[in-house]
Parts: structure tokens; sequence; C-alpha cells
């Protein structure tokens, strides 16, 4: 038997007494009234006794009706009550939100604010991009596993940053003690959590459309014997377009990712040149018909004064080959054969923005 379980019987125990008693004390009205009709005069001493049984009867009623009611509102409270659970996502963890939705009884709010310190966890990574002078560097990026909005305060009504919606990626400002961090515990591919200021971009280093200057970073993964519990990074599937081979053994490839067209050109597992282009912004398509049966396909992809391009050539056979110009059609430095073909470039002809200038040279 429960503690609750225990009062209840005591209390029920208590009002039986009670009850009983008050039983008595009405029986013995009943005598005192018998009295008073059965005898001749009514005594002083017996006015009192019935006014004292009358006041202890009152106040036995009061407090049994009291003691009842009592009763009821604790059986009432003790009924067991409905648990809220508030979910919290920790992929989009800030401390600021954390306590919003356990306010609100909801999961957690996705929104956050530019300039305000904020906690969020992920995975750590490095990205290859394109800097301004054509040079692919490796910034760290954390990656989420569900996107965000980030949005001015309400209190900033310069304009200076957008609101941006499904982050799901952003590029970290990082200390040279934070990075040496991170090298030293290998970071790349853990779950973090990262403490900064989320800020949009401002210089032409700045990649991703929200940055966070970190503050603090921390590693969450946990080893647990030989296993270690890592997120999983999203990345975008990998499309292969176009594989050739030169006479040299030189190979390029050419593939997609996302929206990201890539190209490579090496020899033996080893790339001397990648470029990664967004359609229009760094790699172009063209078609010519040079009369009859007479077709080229080309694809152009721009490193800073140099466009890179191949070729599918299209009369009585067809033929591939790669060009390379430098600052114009008219100054090429490079033309060889592609003798070993994969894939092909006219199936994303009609995707990739038409080159404006003309580079149709064969």
């Amino acid at each position: 038997m429960n503690e609750i379980e225990k009062e209840n019987n005591e209390l029920k125990n208590k009002i039986k007494k009670i009850l009983e008693e008050n039983e008595q004390n009405i029986k013995n009205n009943e005598n005192i009234k018998n009295d008073y009709e059965d005898s001749s005069h009514f005594t002083e001493e017996n006015q009192n006794k019935k006014g004292k049984n009358g006041r202890n009867f009152f106040f036995i009623g009061v407090l049994s009706l009291t003691i009842i009611i009592l009763v009821f509102f604790k059986f009432k409270n003790n009924k067991p009550q409905k648990t809220q659970v508030v979910v919290i996502d920790n992929t989009t963890l800030s401390e600021k939100n954390v306590f919003t939705q356990i306010n609100k009884n909801t999961s957690t709010n996705e929104t956050y604010y530019y300039d305000d310190n904020q906690i969020l966890v992920g995975a750590l990574d490095l990205k290859t991009v394109e800097n301004i002078d054509g040079k692919l560097v490796k910034p760290y990026y954390l990656f989420l596993e569900k996107p965000i909005e980030v949005i001015p305060k309400p209190t900033d009504t310069d304009g200076f940053y957008e609101a941006k919606n499904n982050i799901l990626e952003l590029q970290l400002i990082l200390n040279e003690n934070d990075i040496n961090y991170l090298k030293q515990n290998e970071a790349l591919g853990k779950k973090v959590q990262i403490t900064g200021e989320l800020f949009g971009p401002e210089t032409a280093y700045h990649y991703s459309n929200v940055l966070m200057d970190v503050k603090k970073i921390e590693i969450l993964n946990i080893s647990n014997g030989n296993q270690e519990t890592n997120i999983v990074i999203p990345q975008p599937n990998k499309i292969n377009i176009f594989y050739g081979k030169l006479e040299n053994g030189k190979e390029i490839k050419i593939f997609k990712e996302g929206d990201i067209y890539t190209y490579e050109y090496g020899s033996n597992g080893k790339v001397e040149i990648s470029l990664s282009r967004k359609s229009g912004e760094g790699v172009f398509s063209d078609f010519g018909n040079f009369g009859g049966n007479a077709y080229v396909y080309n694809l152009r992809f721009i490193n800073g004064e140099y466009s890179y391009i191949i070729s599918k050539i299209i009369t009585n056979k067809t033929d591939y080959e790669l060009e390379v110009y430098k600052n114009n059609p008219n100054n090429l430095i490079l033309e060889k054969a592609i003798k070993v073909v994969a894939g092909d470039i006219d199936e994303i002809h009609a995707e990739i923005e038409k080159d404006n200038e003309s580079y149709l040279s064969w």
C-alpha cells in the first residue's frame, strides 16, 4: 500500500468516527428534548445543556463538511497527471531556442538570428571551393542534418543581412588554436558542437550563404570500444558524365555533383587540374552546324585567362579532342586528340548555359 492510499484510509476512519460521534450527539439531543416535553419546568441547567449540545452539533457538522471537501480535492489532485514530453532536435540545438521551445511545448525551432551567439551541432569537414584567384581552397565547414533558417533580429533595421532559408552548410571562421585542436583530435567527419556568431558573406573569401565566427568548438563523438558514433555528412550524388584518355596517358574526367560540374585532368590517380563550376559561372556549352552532316559540341571550363574545351566532332565519323586557349579563341596553346572515351558531353548540352563567346574553332 503506497503513502497516498494509507493517508486516504486514515482520513476515511476519522470521518467515520466523527459521523458516529455526530449520530450519538443527535440521540442525546433527542433525549433532552423528550425530558423537556415530559417535565413541567425547564431548568437553567437543562437549558445550558441543550445550548451546549446544539453548539457541538453545529461545530461537528461544519468540521465534517470541511474534511469531506479536503478529501475530495486531495483525491482529485492525486490523480495521475499526463507527462508533457518536449523533443529537442540536437542538430539545430540553440541554448536560447531550447528554453523557448520547452515553454511552448513544441519541437525545436529551426530559426536563428544573425549576430547572436548560437549553438549548432553537426559534422565537421573540409569543402573544396574556388577562390577569387581561381585557386582551389578547402575551408572548414559545418554540415547540418536538417536545414535551418537564419534571419535578422527584430531590432535590426539596417537591412545589412537578408533572411536565408534551407541552410545545410556553413563556412567556419576559426582561429589557429581551434584548427590545431581539430587536427590533433582528427575531427574531420566527426560530430561537433560549435558556439559562435552567425553572419552573411562580406568578402570574396566567404563562400557560404551563412557563416559562423567560431567562439568555442567541442568534439562530441564518444568512442565505445572499436565503435565511434559519427554523423553522416550529406553529400550530393556524383554523376559521371565523361571520361577520356589522351595519347600521352593523361586522363580527363567530367562529373556532376548537385549543380556543380567538375573538370579533372591528370594521370595515375593524381589530379593536376581540377575546376568546379556552376552552369553560367565558369562552365558553358555550345553547338555548331558546319553544313551537311558536320556538327560540333563544345563544353568549356574557364580558369582565369585559360579556357579548357572538350569537343565532340561529328562528320562521317565521331572524334573527340581537348583544346586549351589563353585569353581568346585565336590563341590556341594546346590541342590533343582524345582516344579512349566513356560517356558523352552532348547529353548535358541542353542543361548548361549557352556560350556567348565564339569558341567553335573546329
